[in-house]
This record gives C-alpha cells, sequence and structure tokens, in this order.
C-alpha cells in the first residue's frame, strides 16, 4: 500500500488525483458514510518511507451520483487522495481532458466531474504522479513554468522518469541505427 504524506496542513477541500496511490484515503473523519474500524492492524509507507497506520474503512461521497468504497481513514496523512487505479479496477473510467477530470460508471450513469486549476500528468505508467483539483501553490516544487507544476515529493521520482525518458530515447536511437544499417 502506497501512502502519500506531507509535513504542511493543507486546506481539507483539496482532493488530490493520484495515478501512484493504491487505495482512496483520507485524514478527515467527516468525509466518510459507513465508517467501520478494522479488525486487524493494517499499515502503509509513505514516499518518505514513514509508516502510517489505516484505522477505519468506509465510503465517501464526492457528489450526490458518486460514491467512492472502500476508502481508507489514515488520521496521519496530510492530504485527501483519490485512487485511480481503485477506481478503474471498480468499473469507474476516469479521463482527463480541457483541464477537468470526470469520473464516470456506465452501468449505473454515475458521474462525477472536476475542474483543475493547473496542468495534470495523464500518464499512469509513472511511478508516482498526483495533482491536486484545487491546487495550493505553496505545495509546488516548480512556479516558474505556468502549465506544470509538480509535487514536492515528486522529486526523486521526476529524477526517475527523466532517466527513463533518456533510456527511452537511446533506444530508440539504437533502433534506428540498426534499420538504417539493415541490422533490424
Amino acid at each position: 500500500m502506497h501512502i502519500d504524506t506531507h509535513k504542511r496542513k493543507v486546506n481539507n477541500k483539496t482532493w488530490y488525483v493520484d495515478s501512484g496511490c493504491s487505495n482512496h484515503m483520507s485524514h478527515n473523519m467527516n468525509m466518510f458514510v459507513n465508517l467501520h474500524k478494522l479488525d486487524s492492524r493494517v499499515r502503509g509507507t509513505t514516499t518518505d518511507s514513514s509508516e502510517h497506520e489505516v484505522v477505519h474503512i468506509g465510503d465517501s461521497p464526492l457528489n450526490e451520483h458518486v460514491t467512492l468504497r472502500d476508502f481508507l481513514f489514515v488520521p496521519t496523512i496530510r492530504r485527501d487522495l483519490i485512487s485511480i487505479g481503485q477506481m478503474e479496477d471498480n468499473g469507474v473510467k476516469v479521463d482527463f481532458d480541457n483541464n477537468q477530470w470526470q469520473a464516470y460508471q456506465e452501468n449505473n450513469g454515475a458521474f462525477f466531474n472536476k475542474r483543475m486549476k493547473a496542468f495534470y500528468f495523464r500518464n499512469r505508467s509513472a511511478p508516482y504522479i498526483s495533482q491536486s483539483c484545487q491546487p495550493d501553490l505553496e505545495d509546488f516544487e516548480t512556479q516558474s513554468l505556468p502549465m506544470i507544476h509538480i509535487l514536492r515529493s515528486l522529486e526523486l521520482n521526476v529524477t526517475n522518469i527523466a532517466l527513463q525518458l533518456v533510456e527511452t530515447l537511446l533506444l530508440l536511437t539504437q533502433v534506428k541505427v540498426e534499420k538504417m544499417s539493415g541490422y533490424a
């Protein structure tokens, strides 16, 4: 299980749509309905390798039509996270387009739409990417690029992504040279 945590307080109305988080989770007990205490102890690690205990599990309504199931209550985290992977595992289609994200379930017509105030990352293959629906600019590493905001917690992963990109470009260049030489 992967949990995101930060030392700064964040506005409780801020949700982070996260492609690297394995479960929906919140530190705010008021976000839950049908809350149940876990029978056994469950712990998860964060991007800074610290451990946090999952205390309860329940449901959390996004609006009157969409309720996220199996939402974890983790009182020691600082961000409320919506897991793209968990939504897709539960048959919810998640789409990013025109500076907004949408979640809908075709079988029952449930729909959620949220306008984003910043650029988002769509690449699910990246190791850890999250984006706020209502970003607090103090929480972002880069403010010099007006459309791209990278969370401080992504610093190491951004380096990994850059290295993967360089490796891919080198591989593509090698394939092109081999094709030109007649070896591929």
